[in-house]
Formats: structure tokens, sequence, C-alpha cells
């Protein structure tokens, strides 16, 4: 049938109001749409501050806890005990009661070249020690020398410890020489490749970790394992946040 003279075809009133219900919709989807946008993108938002938050959080303690060692280290440096040789047992004590709050012995060592340790709170006060040793690559004690600041230097084998000195910094074993002594990795390691071998106390119980090269890159800025770890971990977080759907 035709429309008359002068008139547009029309459209079914079912299209109509099809068309009518979609002009009032899509704005309303539109809307939800950003808004949905929008509350992930603060999600997003609010993981990243948490994660700065806990970063910050991670580094202000392990630094106030290498800042309490040294201020303690520091107060045996000053102490008027040093001046007077016939006092140097009373200082010894001092510095034994250093190892008893922090775990860590005490050297005392002339500036003569090659440096001669004078006690060593491994051994009892008197005791003959060897000469400070010198590692292959950067050396901790010259350097704390020369710029009058606190320095640690790469590791090496205690002449009276009989054990790697700052252990858990640099990678020298191979996941191969691992496997040889039943230490397997979880995860695909190349058996070449040299890590790290870790033991963490966790509020969870005792984890064992093998840091890789990158682990170590990380402690040059602050040579602590708990801090590597630390980054490592919340590195992890973000990861999973990002991840998340």
């Amino acid at each position: 049938m035709n429309s008359p003279p002068g008139q547009g075809a029309g459209i079914p009133i079912r299209i109509f109001l099809a068309r009518l219900i979609w002009l009032c919709v899509l704005p309303l989807l539109m809307l939800s749409a950003w808004l949905a946008f929008d509350s992930v993108r603060s999600q997003r938002t609010g993981e990243n501050e948490e994660a700065a938050h806990l970063a910050s959080n991670f580094a202000s303690a392990i630094d106030q806890h290498l800042e309490a060692r040294i201020l303690a280290l520091n107060l045996l440096a000053v102490s008027p005990l040093l001046d007077d040789t016939s006092r140097w047992p009373e200082l010894y004590r001092e510095a034994q009661g250093f190892r008893e709050s922090f775990g860590s012995h005490v050297i005392l060592a002339d500036v003569g070249s090659p440096m001669r340790m004078l006690f060593n709170t491994r051994k009892p006060y008197g005791e003959p020690l060897p000469l400070m040793p010198r590692p292959k690559g950067h050396a901790a004690a010259p350097a704390a020398l020369a710029t009058l600041k606190p320095a640690v230097g790469d590791s090496f084998m205690g002449p009276v410890a009989k054990e790697r000195m700052n252990p858990g910094l640099e990678p020298d074993v191979t996941v191969s020489e691992l496997a040889a002594l039943g230490i397997a990795a979880n995860g695909t390691i190349d058996a070449a490749e040299r890590v790290l071998p870790l033991m963490l106390d966790t509020d969870a119980g005792t984890e064992y970790w093998l840091g890789l090269h990158n682990f170590h890159v990380i402690t040059r800025y602050n040579r602590s394992a708990l801090y590597a770890m630390a980054v490592h971990q919340l590195s992890q977080a973000i990861r999973t946040g990002y991840e998340r759907p």
C-alpha cells in the first residue's frame, strides 16, 4: 500500500520505540562504562600508593636498623677507652656487648698497611690474631679509612671465622653445584647460573631462596639481603595487582 501523496514513508511503532529506548539507555551505559573504568583506575592508583607506602616502610625499617648498628659502632670508635691501650680490655668487653645486642662481631685494627687486628670478638682478648684480609675486589676497611664513612666490601674468607664474610650479597655458587649437594631450585634456572643461597626467618617460618644477578644489583644500592628481598616482594605485589582482572 502506497503512502498518500506529500507524506513520507512511516516506520513501525516497534522500531520507533526501540530507537527511543536506546537513545534513553545509551547515556546510562556510557556513564556506567566510565564509572567502571574510573573505579578500576582508582583501585590501581590506590594499589600503587599502597605499594609505594610499603616500600617506604621497608626501606625506612632497614635504614633504621643499619643506622642503629652504625651509631653503636661509632660509640665504640669515639670511646675514650680507645686512646688508652691499658683499657683496651674494657673496650673489648663493650665490643662484646655490641655483639650480644646486634649479633655481629667487632674487629679493632690499626691503620697500617697491611692492617693488623688488635682484637676480634671471635677470639679471647690478647690471643694472637692474623692481619686483616683484603678481598680481591672492593675492601671495606681501607675505604672506610679513606672516606671516614661506613663502607661494605666484597665477600672474602675470614681467617678467624673460617667462613665467608659478607655472604648473601654476591652470587658465588652455581645451580649445578647446589644440585650436587641435594639443593634443587623451584622453576627453571640454567645449571651454570650463579646464585645466592639465602635463609630468611619469617613469621611463617624459615624460607629458602636463591638470589640471581638482579638481586645482587639491588644490594649495590643498599647492601642488605633483607632490603633486596623487600624490593622483590614489592615488585611481585605490584605485578599481581596489575594482572588482577
